[in-house]
């Protein structure tokens, strides 16, 4: 038998005519969170996730106080003594798709953890990268800048993903760039930087930071750049390259909802899919290379004191003595070495 999805077991509370007031709480994801619930709310029917925990952990909440369409509680559990519910609850059921996809993320944030208090602080601290996104405006859609940079991550991860394993969460959740992250995609000691550029005779890419083409502490680090033409009703649009991977994640649940989850910290909504679909890339050259020896670029050590919010350029034509292929990048980044 299937497991039900978050959203069906929302709707199946929600269609109860016998549940009127107090919590409703169904166990989710085969036994992996035992102590997870999906949650329900009344009166109001709010959505909610809820975490049971013993009443000696008192997580500090008030970094949560005064959250829009948001709210983090923890009060006494209704059928067990010396218990708490730690609940994630949703005021505003505009946002019930995004919360889905958060609450999914946050269970396999914490799929692997046994211990309740880290169980705890790991959920909050998933949930503390989520807040900007129920902030974000309608109308607030990906500048083309913006959406060629996301569609050379996706390309990339298209890559990984074809690499062939069965581990599709690991190599999804190695997409990092999109939260914030200095590189693009990074497994343990391997990282990779993804550059989109629009083609012409002397491209070059910007690097932002001393960091991001720095491999102090790192084994290997690679810099990936695709050279894109962009065109109107034609190449391959980004929309279409998300249903293609959602498509090969299709059979793992886990690493459709870690997608899902950082497309959203990406900048990219279902809603707005109709803004991205008329613009389509075709790939000019695409190539691989090795940060390593006397690669151009600028390293945190060699800055001195003072300097900071360092931004340079690199040319590409002064990078081909470091040219590796797909397979040594992919191979390192799924050994994380």
């Amino acid at each position: 038998m299937m497991t039900m999805t978050i959203k069906e077991i929302w709707s199946q509370q929600e269609n109860d005519p016998k549940f009127t007031s107090g919590i409703m709480l169904r166990g989710f994801t085969g036994g992996i969170l035992p102590n997870v619930f999906v949650a329900l709310r009344s009166p109001g029917k709010y959505r909610c996730l809820a975490a049971s925990v013993s009443n000696g952990l008192a997580p500090d909440l008030t970094p949560y106080n005064g959250l829009r369409d948001l709210e983090v509680i923890l009060e006494p559990h209704p059928r067990e003594a010396g218990r708490n519910l730690l609940l994630f609850k949703l005021t505003n059921p505009d946002h019930n798709d995004i919360f889905g996809i958060l609450c999914e993320d946050l269970i396999n944030s914490a799929r692997t953890i046994t211990a309740e208090q880290m169980l705890v602080q790991t959920m909050l601290n998933r949930f503390e990268n989520w807040n900007g996104l129920f902030k974000k405006a309608a109308g607030d859609w990906l500048k083309p800048e913006s959406q060629r940079g996301l569609w050379g991550e996706l390309h990339f991860l298209r890559l990984f993903l074809l690499h062939g394993g069965p581990d599709h969460f690991g190599r999804v959740s190695a997409w990092v760039g999109c939260e914030g992250q200095v590189r693009d995609f990074q497994a343990g000691l391997c990282a990779v930087e993804v550059k989109t550029t629009k083609g012409n005779n002397h491209e070059s890419v910007l690097i932002n930071g001393d960091r991001q083409l720095d491999p102090t502490h790192l084994s290997n680090l690679f810099l990936f750049h695709i050279s894109l033409e962009v065109l109107q009703d034609a190449g391959e649009t980004l929309p279409a390259l998300v249903d293609e991977i959602r498509l090969a994640l299709i059979a793992n649940a886990a690493a459709l909802n870690r997608f899902n989850a950082k497309l959203l910290f990406g900048g990219y909504r279902d809603e707005d899919r109709d803004h991205y679909t008329e613009t389509g890339y075709l790939i000019r050259a695409a190539e691989f290379y090795k940060v390593e020896g006397n690669f151009p670029r600028i390293q945190e050590n060699e800055l001195r004191s003072g300097i900071g919010d360092v931004e340079y350029s690199v040319m590409i034509s002064s990078c081909r003595d470091y040219v590796v292929t797909s397979a040594t990048v992919l191979n390192s980044l799924d050994h994380h070495e």
